[in-house]
């Protein structure tokens, strides 16, 4: 069963908060359940997971800088890598 983007969306804007407050026993259950209505691998997940809200510096391979935001939409965060790309 394969769900949309938005529905895997919505399940993590569901499951962050509660990974984010709960125990480590407890994460490895939401982790698990967030696997299964996911599909993502369990790596995949817990980074996703661990890293929800918070400003993330990826660098391409041709070692171009793009900025990952927590919970901004595609269009916005479109507009942040441009402006990033424009102040170089």
């Amino acid at each position: 069963m394969a769900l949309h983007m938005r529905t895997k969306r919505a399940v993590f804007k569901e499951l962050a908060p509660a990974f984010e407050r709960a125990s480590k026993k407890r994460k490895g259950a939401i982790l698990d359940e967030f696997c299964a209505l996911t599909g993502y691998y369990r790596g995949y997940a817990s980074w996703l997971l661990r890293h929800s809200g918070q400003k993330v510096v990826w660098r391409g391979r041709d070692g171009e800088r793009v900025i990952l935001v927590g919970e901004l939409s595609w269009e916005k965060r479109l507009l942040v890598m441009m402006r990033e790309v424009e102040h170089r």
